[in-house]
């Protein structure tokens, strides 16, 4: 999904016609997994808390109307307020019925970026219910490591989802597959 930079309403749209597109494919299609902070883009500016929301604010509104629509759980992410003015990474998952079942706060920030310095670190593991699984996420750069997939499992996550805002790059694409294959 090629995301706008701090477009929520050109992103929702976006998400949408893939939802169709997917759902024209294989009508059969259960959950789809949207890029990380896929509703707002890859803010590392000053106006990062500024573009953050609530949980019942607007892209999880929107997401919710969608999964409703398309009877698809949605994985999708967003930046979340937060009291201290340094907003989360989160992703949230919408179940088929509009519901939010859980959300995850990305617990490892990307070192190599402003995000340690714009945004807050989340502690916590959410494992929520799709369809009868038990559920967890990680995101992007968490997949290096190993011990928060290992306290997701010995949690009971039978899926784990990972959004990621993977960069283009040498090699890229191959860590990546390595990372997940690893994982998984």
């Amino acid at each position: 999904m090629d995301i706008v930079w701090k477009g929520k309403k050109e992103n929702l749209s976006s998400m949408e016609k893939h939802i169709q597109k997917v759902k024209e494919i294989n009508a059969d299609v259960d959950t789809i997994v949207f890029p990380e902070l896929g509703c707002l883009g890859y803010v590392l500016d000053e106006t990062a808390n500024e573009q953050s929301e609530d949980m019942q604010g607007y892209c999880v509104r929107e997401t919710q109307k969608l999964a409703t629509k398309y009877n698809v759980n949605i994985i999708s992410g967003l930046l979340e307020k937060n009291a201290n003015n340094k907003p989360y990474n989160t992703a949230f998952a919408i179940n088929r019925v509009g519901e939010l079942v859980g959300k995850y706060r990305k617990n490892h920030l990307y070192t190599e970026s402003d995000e340690i310095n714009l945004y807050a670190k989340g502690a916590e593991l959410n494992l929520f219910d799709l369809d009868g699984r038990k559920c967890g996420i990680a995101l992007c750069f968490d997949i290096r490591f190993p011990r928060l997939f290992q306290a997701l499992a010995d949690a009971g996550a039978e899926i784990i989802f990972i959004p990621s805002n993977w960069t283009k790059g040498e090699n890229k694409f191959e860590i990546l597959k390595a990372y997940t294959q690893a994982r998984a």
